[in-house]
């Protein structure tokens, strides 16, 4: 059994993943500063996009 390969494997894609979601969130800020993204997108009372 490989029960360590399957940890590590696990981990470093945990690690992927949480790497993934801070990039992200530093390309939608960066957009957000830009003006490109509509901050009302983001606000709480106003989830949806008006067509």
């Amino acid at each position: 059994m490989d029960l360590e390969q399957n940890d590590t494997n696990s981990q470093i894609t945990d690690v992927e993943i949480n790497k993934l979601r801070y990039h992200k969130r530093l390309l939608i800020e960066a957009n957000l500063a830009q003006g490109s993204i509509d901050n009302t997108l983001f606000s709480d009372s106003n989830r949806m996009p008006v067509v």
